[in-house]
């Protein structure tokens, strides 16, 4: 009875991956505009990952990143709140910037360490515009409602966390919100080779 409830389960999880698959290839199939997506989490070639806007983690200065990013039309101004400089949005920022949560760059001595922003990308779109995360991991419940799922994409410099809600179901995977966090290469170490139906078959919402 166990080994078939484990099988259930595994061909439920496959079922998941395997749905994202076949959403990866109903969208090639048809016209599909990402340059604006591409454009936000992508670093142009002449600024090296991590980057955003011009700012990399690890590499600028705090007085210049306020700089650049007070200069950009997205952005009002940085409001200093201790080791972390929010993002006052100007109006005029994407759309799926989600401004009800807060953004902002972390920094460590005068140099920025991190950039952190909230968005309403859904993970599965993130997907499609990135490919296959290298590492990542789905952590322990943090509470009876969901889990975290990170998502590392070492040469964006970029970790991308989401809330996926139990139980888990199709929709709510790849519907999920995601959160971006520029860093250093280096501090976006995870020890696990991303494998979505692996992790899923362990059922991680009992």
């Amino acid at each position: 009875m166990l080994k078939r409830l484990g099988s259930i389960w595994l061909r439920y999880a496959l079922s998941l991956s395997g749905g994202f698959a076949l959403l990866i290839g109903v969208i090639y199939m048809r016209p599909y505009d990402d340059s604006a997506l591409r454009t936000f989490f992508i670093p142009p070639a002449e600024c090296a990952a991590p980057c955003w806007l011009g700012v990399r983690p690890g590499v600028t200065r705090v007085d210049e990143a306020i700089r650049l990013l007070e200069a950009h039309d997205w952005i009002d101004h940085i409001e200093r709140s201790s080791a972390f400089y929010d993002f006052e949005w100007s109006g005029r920022q994407p759309d799926w910037i989600d401004s009800s949560f807060s953004s902002h760059f972390r920094a460590s001595g005068d140099t920025v360490e991190s950039i952190r922003i909230r968005t309403t990308v859904p993970l599965g779109t993130l997907f499609i515009l990135l490919g296959r995360p290298q590492t990542g991991l789905i952590n322990p419940p943090l509470n009876q409602a969901g889990l975290r799922h990170t998502a590392v994409y070492a040469q964006n410099g970029a970790e991308i966390n989401s809330l996926i809600l139990c139980p888990i179901v199709r929709d709510t995977l790849w519907q999920s919100t995601v959160e971006i966090q520029y860093r250093n290469v280096t501090a976006l170490y995870h020890p696990y080779t991303y494998n979505l139906a692996d992790w899923l078959a362990l059922r991680p919402c009992r």
